[in-house]
C-alpha cells in the first residue's frame, strides 16, 4: 500500500512487441465478407455482443489485425502506448471493461495510428470525439459516446489476450466489423475459416438451389413440429363464414 492508501499490485504489466504480421491478402479477401456470413462459421465464441456497435452510419467495412490494449480500470494511458506502436493494417481493440462514464481515448490520441494506416478502433466501453471520427470516415466501434476523459497514470498492458464484447481476442487475430457488428477470426484458423466462408458464398444461389434449400428447411421444421406433438388443421373463419 502506498502513501495514498492504494494497494500496489505485485504483478507487473506486460508489453509484447513484434507481433507477427498477417499477410495483407487476408484483409482484401475478408473485406468482401459480411459479418453475418462470417459469424455463421466462427460461432458465438468469436462474435462480439451487440453492445459493440458502430457509433455512426454508414460506416465502411473494417478489416485488420488486432492490436490489443488492456487499460488499467478508469485509466487511458495504455491507449497512448498502443497508439505509438500501431502499424498499417492494425485495428486497436480495447478492453474497457464496459465502463461508460469515461472515455478510453479520443480523436487526437489516435492521430498517429490513422497517419500510419490503422484500420479502426473497437472499445468495450466509451469513447469521445465520435463526430470527428465520422467526419473523416475512421471506423469506430464502442458501447457509447461520452465527453469525459480518463486519467492517464497507469501503463496497463499492450498486445496481451483481452476480453472485448464477450470475446477473447489475441494480438494478431483478424478483425472484421461492419454495420451488423464485429467478428473475430483467430489467426491460427484464418485459412480454415476462409475456406469455409468462401465456399458458402457460392452455394445456394440458383433458382434450383433456392427451391431445394426451402424444401430442406421445411423438412427440418416439420420434423421438429411432429416431434413436439404439433396439431395441424385447416383454417376456419371464426365467424362461421365459408368461402
Amino acid at each position: 500500500m502506498d502513501e495514498a492508501f492504494e494497494h500496489v499490485p505485485v504483478v507487473p504489466p506486460r508489453l509484447i512487441r513484434n507481433i507477427p504480421r498477417l499477410d495483407p491478402v487476408w484483409f482484401d479477401r475478408f473485406a468482401e465478407v459480411r459479418t453475418p456470413d462470417l459469424a455463421d462459421h466462427v460461432g458465438l465464441h468469436y462474435t462480439m455482443d451487440p453492445g459493440i456497435r458502430p457509433l455512426y452510419e454508414p460506416m465502411d467495412r473494417m478489416v485488420g489485425q488486432a492490436l490489443t490494449v488492456k487499460p488499467w480500470p478508469g485509466d487511458g494511458l495504455a491507449l497512448f502506448g498502443a497508439s505509438y506502436l500501431a502499424e498499417a493494417g492494425d485495428v486497436l481493440v480495447v478492453d474497457g471493461r464496459g465502463q461508460l462514464e469515461i472515455s478510453r481515448g479520443g480523436f487526437h490520441v489516435l492521430s498517429l495510428p490513422r497517419k500510419r494506416g490503422a484500420r479502426g478502433i473497437i472499445i468495450d466501453g466509451a469513447i469521445r470525439d465520435a463526430t470527428e471520427f465520422e467526419e473523416i470516415g475512421f471506423p469506430l466501434f464502442a458501447r457509447s459516446r461520452t465527453p469525459h476523459a480518463s486519467a492517464k497514470r497507469r501503463p496497463g498492458e499492450i498486445n496481451v489476450p483481452i476480453a472485448c464484447g464477450g470475446v477473447i481476442v489475441e494480438p494478431g487475430d483478424l478483425i472484421v466489423g461492419d454495420s451488423e457488428g464485429v467478428v473475430v477470426v483467430p489467426r491460427v484458423h484464418i485459412p480454415l475459416v476462409w475456406s469455409a466462408v468462401s465456399g458458402a458464398q457460392h452455394l445456394g444461389q440458383t433458382d434450383e438451389d433456392i427451391e431445394t434449400n426451402g424444401a430442406k428447411r421445411w423438412a427440418n421444421y416439420e420434423r421438429a413440429f411432429n416431434s413436439a406433438g404439433g396439431v395441424a388443421a385447416d383454417w376456419t373463419d371464426p365467424n362461421g363464414v365459408t368461402s
